[in-house]
């Protein structure tokens, strides 16, 4: 079921470039899968606003920046 699900993320991110929860997600089945090195390149692609221009925006980031950490930090033991 997971593999299933790798054709549509790809598919959404490639209609919308800046779908960062999508590349957190596809980034998480790669991780399920065991594939900790794609997992790692799709979590390197993740962006985060460049300029946050309101409260909205930072808290953004904040949450991406967050959870970026948190799986670089998983898949990091893993890749060992």
């Amino acid at each position: 079921q997971l593999k299933e699900a790798i054709p549509l993320y790809e598919h959404a991110i490639h209609t919308n470039p800046s779908f960062d929860d999508g590349k957190l997600n596809l980034s998480n089945v790669y991780y399920n899968l065991g594939e900790y090195q794609k997992a790692m390149d799709w979590l390197n692609r993740v962006d985060t606003i460049r300029n946050p221009k309101n409260q909205a925006d930072r808290e953004s980031n904040a949450r991406t920046n967050a959870r970026q950490a948190e799986y670089r930090k998983v898949f990091l033991e893993k890749m060992k």
